[in-house]
């Protein structure tokens, strides 16, 4: 057995001698090294199976598209800090495959369909935050895991082609530079960052974070977020369903659209941080699902002149808008409302239309509830009860009505003209402007049966 290396001066196809250091092509006896700075091409011309020997990569090992009779079976591969292998045929790792790499971690890069046996593991091959990366430039490679936990990986098809996912993937990080990739419907969990920084993400599978992370882009069918997990979101993201019990934050002001096209698209019981931007954003009806407690700002706006119908709650500790551009309208039904700053409805723009109807619940108000003048705005009190601690102010409204028993406890009113309905205000001040249908007393409210929904508001 010989210890054969790479000649130092660049490297070249493993079938020529003039490629290692002493002009002999590696028998499978011998153990391979591939120095820093160079590159051996595994050739058409290449034959080396070197079961039970080894591979020791500081450069780069290319096996090519094109490569014959070599195999890594039963091959130990050392893959270096500096090191890179990189695969263009398809290739099965199995429980004779094993390998390690060094200190800061090699690439492995897949163009072809990889298969990871159930008998390998995979945590053998790439270890230390070793990266997978899979750059294919045509056909269409498959990914198929068998219930191994990967390392990080990064998608990288230069747009070429797709590369599919053929059952679940379990791995500790996910990055897509560029390319495509299909997650096939399976489920993705992903124990740290998921980072779209470039290229297309197909997915129709649930992508759930299992540890602390950062998300970078994306758009997600369902994006589930562990319990006791933080998701930092640094860049506006975009997730169809939003589920799971841990909380969502972000690396400054970021945006996350919950786009959503279904009922009950909101499940997340955790919470949402005070510089997320939360965009309840779609062009039909629904019905939003849990309570939303979200930390900062959150606004309503559609494609169409539809509104989601908020059945968990709302608890907000930036500002409500509703309908900053396009048609936004949000309807409460039954559920409450907890408005810790303003609720501002409408848009700058003539031709939207943007209407706030806060149903049956209870709800608290800490800011200023009001319109903006130029769009066209509906305020529909119904038979809310709103624990005033601000200012309901009406005067950019163009419409205003209110159910038999609307009441607003506190705070002031101003500026109201009811088209319908009678508005009764115990214990607030009379800003002035208010119509003769909206009447002031200085008891207490009649005792009746609060809220109804989920309690993030409660009587006071």
């Amino acid at each position: 057995m010989a210890q054969i290396y790479s000649n130092g001066t660049g490297g070249g196809d493993w079938s020529a001698g003039a490629t290692w250091g002493g002009g002999s092509v590696p028998s499978s006896s011998d153990e391979v090294f591939v120095l820093n700075g160079d590159t051996v091409t595994v050739d058409a011309s290449a034959d080396w199976d070197g079961d039970g020997q080894s591979i020791t990569i500081e450069g780069t090992l290319t096996v090519a598209s094109t490569a014959g009779g070599w195999s890594l079976s039963g091959v130990t591969v050392y893959l270096y800090a500096t090191g890179t292998l990189d695969i263009n045929v398809d290739l099965t790792i199995d429980s004779s495959v094993a390998g390690e790499v060094g200190v800061g971690a090699g690439t492995f890069t897949c163009a072809a369909s990889l298969t990871v046996e159930a008998t390998a593991s995979f945590a053998d091959f790439i270890t230390d935050g070793g990266t997978l990366t899979f750059d294919a430039t045509s056909g269409t490679p498959t990914l198929t895991t068998n219930g191994v936990t990967l390392p990080g990986f990064t998608v990288n098809n230069n747009g070429v082609t797709s590369f599919e996912a053929a059952d679940a993937v379990t791995a500790s990080s996910w990055k897509m530079t560029a390319g495509k990739y299909n997650d096939g419907g399976f489920a993705h969990n992903i124990a740290g960052d998921i980072l779209d920084e470039g290229g297309s993400l197909v997915s129709t599978g649930v992508w759930t974070m299992t540890a602390n992370g950062e998300v970078e882009g994306g758009t997600f069918t369902e994006l589930a977020i562990a319990a006791g997990v933080t998701a930092t979101i640094t860049e506006n993201t975009v997730a169809v369903r939003l589920s799971g019990g841990g909380d969502l934050s972000s690396s400054g002001v970021q945006s996350f659209f919950l786009a959503a096209s279904e009922h009950d698209a909101y499940q997340l019981t955790g919470s949402i941080g005070s510089n997320v931007v939360f965009r309840l954003f779609a062009s039909g009806a629904y019905r939003t699902g849990k309570p939303i407690i979200a930390g900062g700002i959150v606004r309503v706006y559609y494609s169409s002149d539809t509104q989601p119908i908020l059945t968990g709650g709302l608890q907000v500790s930036g500002q409500i808008q509703v309908g900053t551009s396009n048609h936004g309208s949000l309807a409460t039904g039954g559920a409450n409302v907890d408005a810790r700053s303003d609720i501002i409805v409408g848009s700058t723009d003539a031709g939207d239309t943007h209407t706030l109807d806060l149903g049956t619940g209870t709800h608290r108000l800490a800011g200023t509830l009001s319109a903006v003048a130029q769009s066209t705005t509906t305020l529909a009190l119904n038979q809310c009860r709103i624990f005033n601690a601000g200012t309901i102010d009406g005067a950019d409204f163009d419409s205003i009505t209110a159910g038999y028993g609307a009441e607003v406890i506190g705070g002031t009113v101003q500026n109201v003209t009811l088209a319908s309905g009678t508005l009764r205000c115990y214990g607030s001040t009379d800003g002035g402007g208010n119509d003769a249908n909206v009447l002031f007393f200085n008891s207490a409210p009649p005792r009746r049966l609060l809220g109804h929904g989920h309690p993030l508001v409660e009587a006071a």
